[in-house]
């Protein structure tokens, strides 16, 4: 598709453009003054716009109290030495929703929109401040694969603003903002033992919302149960103990198993990476993963895990082999005891019979009617026409009257439109290239940030897009591979 005469002219038209737009970019870095007025009167704009409302409206002060509680440890950290900001924006991104369901709980009624959502963009915003002040190193390739990305976000978002107003600045936010984590990567290098840390700090998250999604399960706490009364998500089951599927602390069961799979594959390849919980840590984010019922997560795993396995060195082979089968061993052994065992077999077994598979039949049914609405818009409905921000923010019609299309191919045509997908795909595969041709040699976050492009291909086929959670997982994982490591401080 990509050595086709027409796109290979419009790439090479593009990406002339993207260095431009990277030099621009780097022009404004060094102008101090311009920066501090810029952020200065975003924040001013953002206080008297909040301030405005929160004078006479109760609700909306408890949710800027809520806000500004968990904001201010994130610019504590911005402002100080070390990469902390990096673990709690993503324990921003997983833990948002639940502080959002107890500010609910506390006021006493369920919000369906709420300023606490703002939460994880706002927290991964304050890598700005460490970013503005060491900007983006002068690196031609560098800048051109950050500006190759931002052509089809910068086209999509003019549409997305113009068409579908504040659902396009929503969703504007969910794909910009977590490219800045990247960015601040590529600024702020990291040494081996520090990425190291960090895969073991992102591993205990993913136990700890292990646990408290077997809580839920059992027990339902009261704010999560207002939660589900409220957003009335049918697909979870019944709001009753251990009749419904676990999504933990996140929004719904979907971004809880992308979040899980994220930290599950590097425990199961790299024993550094598992954090202090070890093998018994893979063993609860597992059983965790299976009472979300989440089919198209499962594949994902298996898929993210081979390619790790085709791509890691020799020597590593065998010990990931190991440990798999003393997972699997464990898990089959295991799987019987589990409350929900049944559900999770027959869940299972579907994938066997997909011709009598309702779930499956509805996403080729949307598949089939996205495909003309495409053909009809060729230049795209632009960001916050599908998703959660189109049925929340927006009109509640979406893209062609649909709030997803539950493929994420599609569902990225019809928001870049057929050329500005095309630059989008183009730009992941010379990301993919990229790193690629990165020498390996003991490096596993290369093949780990390879593994992660491909996951997230498969995961198109399920729904979904470079958006939210799925992009913070996306940039964090394939930044650690792309930027150089710091060199190791000198002996004294």
């Amino acid at each position: 598709m990509f050595d086709n005469p027409i796109v290979s002219w419009g790439g090479r038209f593009f990406g002339g453009a993207a260095d431009r737009l990277g030099l621009m970019m780097n022009w404004l870095y060094r102008q101090v003054w311009l920066r501090n007025l810029i952020m200065a009167a975003i924040m001013l704009g953002g206080c008297l716009y909040l301030g405005r409302y929160a004078s006479f409206n109760k609700t909306m002060v408890v949710q800027l109290i809520g806000l500004t509680a968990f904001l201010l440890p994130a610019f504590l950290l911005a402002i100080s030495k070390g990469n902390g900001l990096l673990i709690y924006i993503s324990l921003m991104w997983a833990i948002a929703p639940e502080i959002r369901r107890l500010a609910d709980y506390y006021m006493g009624y369920y919000h369906a929109v709420s300023l606490i959502s703002l939460l994880p963009f706002l927290a991964t915003g304050m890598l700005l401040f460490r970013i503005l002040n060491k900007g983006i190193p002068e690196n031609k390739p560098v800048r051109s694969m950050i500006a190759t990305f931002l052509i089809p976000f910068g086209y999509a978002a003019c549409i997305g603003l113009v068409i579908n107003q504040v659902a396009g600045l929503y969703s504007v936010l969910t794909a910009v903002a977590p490219l800045c984590i990247f960015i601040y990567l590529i600024s702020h290098p990291l040494r081996r033992e520090e990425k190291d840390r960090f895969m073991g700090m992102y591993a205990t998250l993913a136990v700890l919302l292990s646990i408290y999604g077997w809580i839920q399960y059992i027990y339902l706490p009261p704010w999560d149960l207002l939660w589900m009364n409220g957003a009335k998500m049918i697909s979870l089951g019944h709001p009753v103990p251990m009749q419904f599927r676990v999504f933990s602390t996140m929004n719904s069961t979907g971004p809880l198993a992308v979040f899980l799979i994220s930290a599950l594959i590097p425990m199961v390849v790299n024993r550094k990476w598992r954090g202090p919980f070890g093998l018994l840590g893979i063993l609860i984010v597992l059983s965790t993963l299976g009472t979300t019922l989440v089919r198209s997560a499962w594949v994902t795993l298996i898929v993210g895990i081979l390619v790790y396995l085709l791509l890691a060195k020799s020597a590593s082979r065998l010990k990931i082999l190991l440990t798999l089968s003393m997972v699997t061993a464990v898990v089959m052994l295991a799987l019987p005891l589990l409350p929900n065992s049944e559900q999770l077999t027959d869940r299972v077994g579907t994938l066997g019979n997909l011709e009598a598979d309702t779930s499956f039949n509805a996403r080729i049914g949307l598949a089939l009617h996205a495909v003309p609405e495409i053909l009809k818009q060729p230049f795209g409905m632009g960001f916050g026409s599908i998703g959660q921000s189109s049925s929340k923010l927006g009109d509640g019609q979406g893209f062609a009257g649909l709030s997803s299309v539950d493929n994420g191919y599609l569902g990225t045509f019809a928001t870049y439109g057929l050329i500005g997908g095309l630059l989008f795909f183009r730009a992941v595969l010379l990301y993919y290239r990229r790193i690629k041709s990165i020498p390996q040699q003991d490096n596993p976050y290369v093949p780990l940030a390879l593994s992660t492009i491909l996951q997230l291909m498969v995961a198109f086929l399920f729904g979904g897009g470079l958006e939210g959670l799925s992009a913070v997982i996306f940039w964090l994982f394939t930044g650690l591979a792309f930027v150089p490591e710091e060199a190791e401080p000198a002996s004294t």
